[in-house]
């Protein structure tokens, strides 16, 4: 494996050599910018992309323009991963947008095939993806649809510190009503209730996480 197949596939040590090399040489290495739109609702493409390092925030777009915050995407893993591809162009139904500087390696459909039979890994990969993705999807829906909007908020708090793997979380209060679907003044006064409560410390732009705990913060 060459040098600059390692390294840009760092993220990726379970593929094999072969395979990493394959990767970059038909690849091409993208990168965003924190906020820009990586993948539209409605729009076609012609590949998956395989983040690299970065952070990608995931929504699904309603009929009414609304977007639902759906879930992260890491480095190691893939934005919006199709097993099959029958007519080489797809729609996306998903909004994916870089929530920090991310970089991706772009892979066009056309060696996916390919891959798929020639590399187990690959192959595993791509069913784990898809899989994941689904998983991923129906689980934020069980939020959406079960939870109350308190525990929402807690959970998404969590995350936030697992993915930034901070407590000091830059995060407003307009950005969280966003994500979880809600106003930004209903989200304040769950947050100050929370504030109230010991769980936060709300600071100006930014939300330090105090001690979630693992019961329900009662509003």
């Amino acid at each position: 494996m060459s040098p600059k197949s390692a390294n840009i596939l760092s993220s990726f040590n379970h593929f094999e050599p072969d395979l990493k090399n394959e990767l970059v040489q038909k690849g091409r290495v993208i990168e965003f910018k924190t906020g820009e739109r990586i993948l539209q609702s409605g729009e076609k493409y012609f590949g998956n992309l395989l983040v690299l390092d970065g952070l990608v925030k995931v929504f699904r777009k309603a009929e009414d323009g609304r977007e639902f915050f759906l879930f992260f995407i890491e480095p190691g893993e893939a934005i919006y991963l199709s097993v099959l591809n029958t007519d080489n162009v797809n729609k996306s139904e998903l909004v994916a947008i870089a929530a920090q500087e991310t970089r991706a390696l772009s892979i066009p459909y056309s060696v996916m095939d390919d891959l798929i039979l020639r590399f187990k890994t690959w192959y595993k990969f791509v069913a784990t993806s898809y899989r994941s993705r689904f998983e991923k999807i129906f689980t934020s829906l069980d939020y959406y649809a079960f939870r109350g909007l308190d525990d929402r908020i807690t959970d998404y708090l969590r995350k936030q510190i697992r993915i930034f793997k901070t407590r000091d979380l830059r995060v407003s209060h307009q950005e969280i009503a966003d994500d979880l679907n809600s106003s930004r003044e209903v989200i304040s006064r769950h947050l100050k209730k929370m504030e109230k409560n010991g769980a936060i410390k709300l600071k100006r732009n930014r939300i330090e996480v105090l001690e979630l705990g693992h019961e329900k913060i009662k509003s």
